[in-house]
Formats: C-alpha cells, structure tokens, sequence
C-alpha cells in the first residue's frame, strides 16, 4: 500500500501533517505517488521524483492501466517538477534500493543547507556498514549536481531529514 511521511518543521509548527497546498516540496520514489499526492503541494512547490514506475496491484492484475500522462500532468501542477533516475543511479552504486540516497540528496541540492551539515549528520547518525555506501553517493550525486544524501537503508530516513533541514522554514512531503 501507500506510504506517506511528512517532515515539518520552523518555529510554529501546530500539525505535524500539511494542510492541502501547503508543502513546499514533494519527494516521491515514483511517479504514480507523486501525483497521488498533489494536492498537498503550495502553488510555487517542487516535486522531485524519481523517473520509475511501479505497478499497483490493479495494474499488476490487468484490471486497470498505468496512466500515460502523469509526468505532463506533474508539470501543469507542480511549480517545478524535477525527474531523476534514482533507481538506475543507485543500481550503479551496486544498490538499487539506495534510490532514497539519490533522492533525499537531490532535495538537499535544492534546501539551504550547508553541505557540512549534511556530512556531519551522516557521519553521526549512519551505521557504521552503510557508511560507505552512503559516502558514494554523496560523491555520485556531486556528479549530478547534489549535494548531500543520507543512508541507503531507509533507517532513520525522515529523522536525518528532519535534522537536516532543521532552520531552514520549509516543508517536506516523502511520498
């Protein structure tokens, strides 16, 4: 089923779940949720998404189509929408399931964060054993270019988020 985890954060924050156009920017792991989605996207947000598309279960079973449309439909809606081949950039680091790395790291290139922020929370919130697939693709994604990324593994994903972005007065919508 569907996942959805929202990150807020500024000095007066009443709800921990957006109000509908009110996130700042939507990341998605794949095109379908990021539509599902914006609603919650303010009318000058970003989607960044990864360019894969996953079958649910009625596509999967042929009882309905995966829409055609969605990236055209993204851009009429988002005030900016990023594609990036997460899954296929991670699968070069020998990980495909680190596309959250490639992901959380294109929304650091575009947060006001500076890159030593992001190191040191990686560096401190990282296991030790996928520290250094974390270190690759924070060199990968310079090459792309972003600036940041956290762990592969999923773990604590929305806590380094959180920590990450802290001061920074935006929102963010992990979809």
């Amino acid at each position: 089923g569907d996942v959805i985890s929202t990150v807020r954060y500024g000095d007066e924050v009443f709800s921990p779940l957006p109000a509908l156009k009110e996130a700042d920017y939507i990341l998605a792991f794949e095109k379908l949720e990021a539509l599902r989605n914006i609603n919650y996207l303010s009318e000058r947000g970003i989607v960044l998404v990864n360019d894969f598309e996953w079958q649910p279960l009625p596509v999967a079973a042929g009882l309905e189509k995966y829409p055609q449309d969605i990236v055209e439909r993204l851009q009429k809606l988002a005030g900016e929408l990023v594609l990036i081949p997460a899954t296929r950039l991670a699968a070069e680091l020998g990980n495909d399931k680190a596309s959250n790395v490639v992901l959380i790291g294109l929304l650091a290139s575009r947060m006001e964060i500076d890159k030593k922020t992001w190191l040191e929370v990686l560096h401190k919130k990282v296991p030790p054993r996928f520290l250094e697939l974390n270190l690759k693709a924070f060199r990968v994604m310079r090459k792309y270019p972003v600036n940041a990324c956290t762990d592969g593994t999923g773990f604590g994903l929305l806590g380094h988020l959180k920590e990450m972005t802290d001061g920074s007065g935006t929102d963010a919508m992990v979809v």
